[in-house]
């Protein structure tokens, strides 16, 4: 405990297997892959404006919300 508060350690673990085997056609940057199958495994909802991202998401692959700056 720290400052009152519980610290847990991260218990994320993406295998191989779920960064390479994405569903569809996705770009091959490793951190948006790693990004991408992350959510995906905890059926979780990105906030992004990547647009490769994005547009994965058109296909139902992993849920995703478009970030919109306040200056646009």
């Amino acid at each position: 405990m720290k400052n009152g508060m519980l610290i847990s350690k991260p218990e994320i673990l993406i295998l191989d297997t779920h960064v390479s085997h994405l569903p569809g056609d996705f770009h091959g940057d490793p951190a948006d892959r790693m990004i991408v199958a992350t959510a995906r495994k905890l059926d979780g909802t990105l906030v992004t404006f990547d647009q490769k991202i994005l547009e994965y998401s058109n296909n139902g692959y992993v849920q995703v919300l478009k970030r919109v700056d306040e200056d646009s």
